[in-house]
């Protein structure tokens, strides 16, 4: 079910560029790698925070469902 937000998915690139953007380097502006995100100010109007929501049937048959997001989930190491 997933689909990643990346800048040179068609219809991401479409809306970057339609917003004075450029995707190279598979980069938003040769810099950030996802087109969806919370906080990055240098490119608000090129990187959005909407989500895309989709959604299945949840039958007998299914036995673990899980929820996790690249953005939200970090690992940091202490010194």
């Amino acid at each position: 079910m997933n689909t990643e937000h990346c800048p040179n998915r068609p219809d991401e690139r479409m809306r970057i560029e339609a917003n004075n953007g450029s995707v190279f380097h598979n980069r938003i502006n040769g810099e950030l790698s996802v087109s969806r995100a919370f906080g990055d100010y240098e490119l608000k109007e090129l990187v959005i925070s909407e989500p895309e929501g989709r959604s299945m049937p949840i039958t007998r048959e299914d036995d673990l469902l899980i929820l996790a997001s690249d953005g939200i989930h970090r690992s940091y190491t202490q010194d």
